[in-house]
């Protein structure tokens, strides 16, 4: 199966309704593309279980969506949790993907599916401190970040992100010159 057909790049804009909430086959993230401040790198993890099962397996900072939140207020929560991050200079709603679960991934033996509702997020500071089940957290620059998707993300995840990237170029990231010369390798390739 292709890693196009297991997730749809559409970048609803909504909040998460009450229907989405309710469906048990899918479960809502809060993901976050969170930058320095400079918004030169990108903040990734390697979450504790991860590194536990011995898979390389970095990711944005993310997690669920409870009921009684927002994108953004679990997107704020998660990073407090994960990073410790209390204080950001701006928080944006870039839009929603879908994601299939395949057979195996650690999330299908509960969901179908994933809804990642995407935000920007950019740090005031470079200050990262490891807590609750995160192994290792560091920000990435521009041509490294696009390393560390083709090495050190699953397929999947890494399509994600370059597609989210991608839309940050149309909007918080419009202006930085550094992402805009890392456009054409974000691009998907032709098979």
């Amino acid at each position: 199966m292709s890693t196009s057909s297991l997730i749809t790049l559409n970048f609803v804009d909504h909040v998460v309704g009450r229907e989405q909430q309710e469906d048990p086959d899918c479960r809502q993230v809060a993901a976050v593309l969170l930058t320095c401040p400079e918004r030169q790198s990108i903040c990734l993890y390697l979450p504790t279980a991860a590194k536990r099962d011995r898979r390389e397996n970095w990711c944005p900072p993310q997690g669920g969506i409870k009921r009684t939140e927002t994108p953004c207020s679990a997107a704020m929560r998660e990073l407090r949790e994960e990073l410790g991050i209390v204080k950001l200079q701006c928080l944006e709603y870039l839009g929603s993907v879908y994601r299939e679960y395949e057979s195996g991934h650690p999330r299908s033996y509960s969901y179908r599916r994933g809804h990642y509702h995407w935000l920007f997020a950019q740090a005031t500071d470079y200050t990262l401190s490891m807590e609750k089940g995160v192994a290792d957290a560091g920000y990435h620059h521009g041509g490294s970040v696009l390393h560390w998707c083709m090495e050190k993300m699953s397929m999947e995840k890494a399509y994600m992100l370059k597609g989210v990237i991608l839309r940050a170029l149309e909007g918080p990231l419009a202006g930085i010159r550094l992402w805009q010369e890392q456009r054409h390798l974000l691009m998907p390739q032709a098979a």
